[in-house]
């Protein structure tokens, strides 16, 4: 039993997309959806989490009593599960298998503390491209996005030096060593930077799942107005923990750890681009 933890606060298009695309994609493996509603005040927000409680005995719906932020909704969930979890923002879109695939990478080696997937946007483990937010190409649908991932992935679960928050599968192990979110980091940024480190400093390491590909929009949970403030304050926190954090990432980029990755996908997607292009120029002159 795996458990999806989805915080919500009001986006009532970005929730209902985010939940229907859970439930038509993880066929696959046991899980619990855990909704934990911030005190959503969008009246249509909350009548459509508790439709879902009603129609799926495996959504559980958390409601907060007041609105306390991202970061304390992520970890009630957290700490109402025993078992390993997945920290899934509501402005995302799940594909075909991902659960299962989050699954196999995080128990692909012993010292795992958790695995990230790939994504539109989510600086490095973006593709193809680091540090970049896009859309899916043109000739692609997020399905086939997806599935085009999945076929040309090279399968090699690449450490990474923080977790993405975004969609991020956590084993209860790891939960068990470390500990939850840090609650100074208040409503969000820089918390799985954080918890990252302190995995790190505990013997655990963070993967990217180089096989799943997950839709982002990113700015979606936390809000567009706080995501300034906040992320300058909780990165001077941040930094003053740890102040070689800023090294390390570039040390990273540098290595290039990822660019086998981003190299083979975009000659996969140069190739299929120019297939189709001589596929229409054929059926022009035919």
């Amino acid at each position: 039993m795996i458990d999806v933890i989805v915080p919500v606060f009001n986006n009532y298009e970005l929730t209902r997309g985010c939940l229907d695309s859970v439930l038509r994609h993880t066929a696959d493996v046991a899980y619990r959806l855990i909704i934990v509603d911030d005190k959503s005040t969008d009246k249509k927000t909350l009548a459509l989490e508790k439709s879902y409680v009603r129609k799926h005995k495996q959504i559980i719906l958390l409601a907060q009593k007041k609105n306390q932020g991202f970061l304390r909704a992520v970890n009630r969930g957290m700490k109402y599960s025993k078992n390993d979890v997945v920290l899934l923002n509501n402005d995302t879109l799940v594909t075909t298998g991902w659960l299962r695939k989050l699954r196999a990478a995080a128990y692909s080696r012993a010292n795992i503390a958790s695995a990230s997937a790939m994504s539109n946007s989510s600086t490095i483990t973006t593709v193809p491209g680091y540090f970049k937010h896009g859309e899916i190409p043109e000739f692609f649908t997020l399905d086939e996005m997806a599935a085009f991932v999945e076929k040309h992935s090279l399968k090699l679960y690449p450490e990474i030096p923080t977790a993405m928050g975004f969609c991020l599968y956590i084993k209860r192990a790891a939960l068990r060593a470390v500990g939850y979110y840090d609650e100074i980091f208040d409503r969000g940024l820089c918390e799985e930077n954080d918890w990252s480190l302190r995995a790190r400093a505990a013997g655990w390491t963070q993967v990217m799942d180089d096989t799943t590909y997950i839709w982002h929009k990113g700015r979606g949970s936390l809000g567009k107005k706080l995501k300034t403030p906040y992320r300058d304050r909780n990165k001077k926190i941040l930094l003053e923990r740890y102040p070689d954090y800023d090294r390390q990432i570039k040390t990273y980029i540098r290595r290039r750890t990822n660019y086998r990755i981003n190299r083979h996908l975009k000659w996969e997607l140069f190739k299929y681009r120019l297939a189709r292009l001589l596929r229409c120029d054929r059926r022009k002159r035919n």
